[in-house]
């Protein structure tokens, strides 16, 4: 998952920021995989309040890529399939949420 140099570097250029950017590196060194016997579940879901976003982001038992992007952001659009692509290569380690 975010062991995969590839992930990693994506993770660490979307959030070059210093105070964000130390905890995703935190995170993508800290993070390993775990055996589950269960099927994994990949989740991919839209935020649409603030109480929306603590529950569903600020409470999730794994992490969440949080994509916050507008209509008329064009990089936003294009990185929305990047993103959908990891979620789904992460299935049941990782969640994907999007704010509008």
């Amino acid at each position: 998952m975010l062991n995969n140099p590839a992930v990693r570097s994506l993770l660490q250029q979307m959030v070059a920021g210093p105070v964000v950017g130390r905890h995703v590196q935190h995170l993508a060194c800290t993070v390993g995989r775990s055996f589950h016997s269960s099927e994994p579940a990949m989740e991919i879901f839209m935020v649409n309040s603030e109480d929306d976003f603590k529950n569903k982001v600020m409470r999730s038992g794994v992490p969440v890529i949080v994509n916050f992007h507008a209509e008329w952001c064009e990089p936003c659009h294009s990185l929305k399939p990047l993103l959908e692509k990891i979620a789904q290569e992460n299935e049941g380690h990782l969640h994907l949420a999007e704010v509008w």
